[in-house]
């Protein structure tokens, strides 16, 4: 929810170091703002990570999202390396975590993060599975 967001953002004083996009951007746009951000705060209804995780991992960031891993554990090789929050207090640790020791936490996360994503979701490592999938639907 944007508007608790923004509140939760005012409460803990970090209006300065916060930016909420516009609600469209063309994508270009959209990765130059990942490339700036230090870490992207993604959603925390659904237990799983969407495109705009996927892309800020992509771009090396750190994404903090709730991510159900129970459900997703039985397919994955190895769980993305997201920082996991449920509650606004997690968030807010999760936050303080990372701005504690941004250099550290934050670029050890995203190199991980882009690693994860270049092994389970680039098209170098599945096309050819892709292929396969779509040529045993056509059989």
């Amino acid at each position: 929810d944007l508007e608790k967001s923004k509140e939760m953002v005012d409460q803990l004083n970090l209006k300065e170091h916060t930016f909420f996009l516009p609600f469209l951007l063309s994508k270009m746009k959209l990765i130059h703002y990942y490339n700036l951000a230090d870490a992207v705060i993604d959603q925390f209804t659904l237990g799983a990570y969407g495109t705009s995780s996927m892309e800020a991992m992509a771009c090396g960031k750190a994404v903090i999202i709730d991510f159900d891993i129970a459900r997703y554990a039985p397919y994955f090789k190895e769980l993305p390396p997201v920082l996991i929050a449920k509650s606004v207090e997690e968030i807010y640790l999760q936050m303080k975590k990372l701005s504690e020791n941004k250099n550290d936490t934050c670029e050890q996360v995203g190199q991980k993060s882009r690693e994860w994503i270049m092994e389970f979701h680039s098209i170098k490592n599945n096309f050819d599975k892709v292929i396969e999938l779509c040529q045993g639907c056509l059989s």
